[in-house]
């Protein structure tokens, strides 16, 4: 009698233990497959310097749909490099590539200083490219003009800004006077640091850089005309 209770209780264990496998094994199928959802609903630009970083010798025409003026913006200084982080902060060790350069508008007299970190990536984060302007006058500011996750409702801020970046939509193809660009990006800052605080839209495209933007508060549309790209 006993050895059939104990037959018994062995095959009960057995069983338990199938049940305990095959629900493990749904849980993580589940898990697995919700995962890969969630990555094909969400567009992300993962090389960032490809959309603001160029080299010395770039040059952008703008002119203002209202006014007609025109303002040329030109790159007089570049650099990138490897750096190593030893796992400062929540940054993981590793090497991290570093893109800046500097640009200066004729125009507005100043420079525009743009700065792509990839150390700044962190697990599951956003990480954008910093636009700083220098002079004149009271004209300075610094603050996110992209950010590297294209989903709606994906925003950034950066420390010194008044308002944070927010990705808006994005166009495999847009047509700015005549010209088709392709890969571009739709930006938004309420409280542009860069602009005078003027509410802004940037139209960020990939291997060209900034083709249209939109100074909402003082109704200018500033649109890419020329333009040269060295990478």
């Amino acid at each position: 009698m006993n050895i059939i209770f104990n037959n018994i209780k062995v095959k009960q264990s057995i069983m338990n233990k199938r049940i305990y496998l095959i629900w493990l094994l749904i849980f993580l199928l589940s898990c697995k497959k919700q995962n890969v959802e969630e990555i094909a609903h969400c567009e992300v630009a993962e090389d960032l310097a490809a959309y603001s970083f160029f080299k010395k010798g770039t040059y952008w025409i703008y002119q203002d749909s209202i006014s007609g003026m025109i303002d040329s913006v030109y790159v007089y200084f570049d650099t990138n490099f490897v750096y190593h982080n030893p796992g400062w902060g929540i940054i993981a060790e590793g090497d991290y590539p570093f893109y800046s350069m500097s640009s200066y508008s004729v125009k507005e007299q100043a420079s525009l200083l743009y700065i792509t970190d990839y150390g700044d990536y962190k697990t599951n984060s956003t990480v954008g490219a910093l636009r700083k302007r220098v002079g004149p006058g009271a004209g300075h500011g610094s603050a996110y003009f992209m950010v590297n996750t294209f989903q709606k409702g994906i925003y950034l801020r950066y420390y010194g800004a008044f308002d944070a970046v927010t990705f808006e939509n994005y166009f495999e193809d847009k047509i700015i006077k005549g010209r088709n660009f392709q890969s571009v990006a739709k930006f938004g800052d309420k409280d542009n640091a860069t602009e005078f605080r003027n509410s802004t839209l940037f139209y960020v495209a990939k291997n060209v850089g900034i083709i249209r933007k939109e100074i909402i508060d003082s109704n200018q549309v500033w649109n890419l005309i020329r333009f040269k790209i060295v990478q």
